[in-house]
């Protein structure tokens, strides 16, 4: 598994990146943002400040 950011190797059971702090979004954690990005872009008011939650580091 590779970090989104930087792009350095990562193994799946970190929470962060330990080059650069990214957190290390995993498969469920994706599904879920793209599921509040839909939320979001149809007017889901509550469904920003999850978004916030799931990729603020």
């Amino acid at each position: 598994m590779y970090c989104t950011r930087c792009g350095k190797e990562i193994r799946s059971d970190q929470k962060f990146c330990g080059n650069c702090g990214t957190k290390n979004v995993n498969y469920q954690e994706k599904n879920d943002l793209k599921e509040m990005i839909e939320k979001a872009a149809a007017g889901e008011e509550n469904a920003l400040e999850k978004i916030y939650n799931l990729t603020y580091v």
